[in-house]
């Protein structure tokens, strides 16, 4: 944000701070007005494209620096009861679970928050997560199927269910039942 990025150097090992307190007093200004946050650490980026996203720093930081990253974030805002931790996001994690387990594992050994996933399109977080321990939300995204039909599914696992992502208005000739 305004061109301050969140680290200084090396990705998930050198937090800037100017980011993180512009960030906390987002999170603050949120919980003021009863606002819950769902925050990605390390947010994957659609299709693991280098254009966006952290998926190829993934791909080069070492898991105990990914669970070091986790820890800083899960210390940092384990005092914000309006926290819900985001996993992944618009990508396929297959190849980087073991890393994401670090984050988590980092994460949790400060922040209590409920953590969710959130993969690539027509998925649910339990498509490459079932039976991870951590998971709290079975978080669904759907573009082609009904959210409706969608959430029908994901609400018959042992996880509640939240949608991630789905069709916004005006976009992809979205209806109103799309919507609902």
């Amino acid at each position: 944000v305004y061109n301050v990025s969140p680290f200084t150097g090396r990705v998930f090992t050198s937090p800037r701070e100017l980011y993180f307190a512009h960030l906390d007093s987002i999170v603050q200004l949120a919980l003021t007005k009863r606002i819950v946050l769902q925050l990605y650490p390390c947010y994957l980026g659609y299709g693991c494209a280098a254009s966006e996203g952290w998926c190829p720093s993934v791909d080069t930081t070492a898991a105990d620096s990914m669970k070091w990253w986790g820890q800083y974030v899960g210390n940092r805002y384990k005092n914000f009861p309006n926290i819900l931790w985001g996993i992944g996001g618009d990508a396929d994690p297959t190849a980087r679970k073991t890393k994401l387990d670090s984050l988590v594992a980092g994460i949790k050994q400060y922040s209590t928050h409920p953590i969710t996933v959130r993969d690539e399109p027509e998925t649910y977080a339990t498509t490459h997560w079932a039976g991870s321990t951590w998971l709290d939300f079975n978080g669904f995204y759907t573009y082609t199927i009904t959210t409706y039909t969608f959430a029908k599914v994901a609400r018959r696992t042992a996880k509640p269910a939240i949608l991630q992502e789905s069709k916004y208005e005006n976009e992809q000739s979205s209806t109103q039942l799309d919507l609902r």
